[in-house]
């Protein structure tokens, strides 16, 4: 955890910059990106158990699954998860990405729900930009990180995006590590 928001639900949980997220409820994170995704796949107001690790040992601690507001999803702060944000890195594809916000997607004209914030290694070396709209893996739509995450672990050595820049949609081949 590197920083904690004032006042959300991981702050009234007693989470603290430092601690470790080591699982959520019974599940084993190895990854920064699985913790993204179980917390993104439950609903508000739900909790989640999570397993910290903090001064050398093992503590649990409940957090209430917070909404995340469409000024927490522009800002990157999702505090009712964590800080863990809305979405995350898919480290072996080199993406970082986010939900496009209504506003967006109405503006972009567009079926499309993740937008790529950042770029590294594969997909900044296939030319894959920030800005563009993840449409699709290997002929699969994308509807959410947890299809993007879930491509990204069945991948073998390449994969097809489809993406849309501007108004244009294109195949983007990457290989991977």
């Amino acid at each position: 955890v590197g920083a904690v928001e004032k006042g959300s639900e991981a702050d009234k949980a007693g989470v603290k910059p430092g601690d470790v997220i080591l699982g959520v409820n019974g599940q084993n994170i190895d990854h920064y990106g699985e913790l993204t995704l179980l917390i993104s796949n439950m609903h508000p107001g739900s909790e989640a158990r999570l397993a910290i690790w903090r001064a050398g040992k093992q503590i649990e601690v409940n957090v209430k699954i917070a909404q995340v507001t469409d000024d927490q999803e522009k800002s990157g702060k999702a505090g009712g998860k964590g800080g863990a944000g809305a979405a995350g890195p898919v480290e072996r594809l080199g993406l970082t990405v986010r939900p496009l916000t209504v506003d967006e997607k109405q503006q972009a004209e567009t079926d499309g729900v993740l937008v790529v914030e950042g770029v590294s290694g594969p997909a900044q070396a296939a030319g894959v930009q920030p800005g563009d709209i993840i449409l699709g893996v290997n002929g699969r739509a994308v509807r959410s990180t947890a299809d993007l995450q879930a491509a990204a672990k069945t991948a073998g050595k390449s994969v097809a995006l489809l993406i849309q820049r501007q108004d244009q949609q294109i195949f983007v081949p990457l290989r991977l590590n």
